[in-house]
């Protein structure tokens, strides 16, 4: 089941009632699928997440946070972006100026 569903965009291969898009908190169902299917495993959750389609951004946002929070990230996920090190840059600006106590997010 694991090559099917990460092979083909078919939501029809999808156990219902799964919902593949809108809001994030409709897509944990899904998402916790997903993750047991893949054994916890990032980068085949994130494919998946992909090829079922409707909310990926939001599905692979919460795959991210999910299994980052209990394994080390590939830094190939990082690295493999072609603007890595202006995101990066642009990172580390925000966690600074946050930190810092200045600007708009300052409590």
């Amino acid at each position: 089941m694991r090559k099917a569903v990460c092979e083909e965009s078919d939501r029809q291969s999808l156990p219902h009632p799964f919902a593949h898009a809108c809001y994030p908190e409709h897509g944990i169902p899904l998402i916790l699928w997903i993750v047991r299917i893949h054994g916890g495993n990032l980068h085949e959750s994130l494919c998946t997440s992909a090829m079922i389609g409707g909310d990926t951004v939001h599905r692979g946002m919460s795959l991210g946070m999910l299994l980052g929070a209990i394994q080390p990230v590939d830094g190939s996920l990082r690295k493999g972006l072609v603007h890595h090190e202006s995101i990066k840059a642009d990172i580390k600006g925000f966690v600074d100026m946050a930190l810092s106590g200045q600007g708009h997010l300052a409590v």
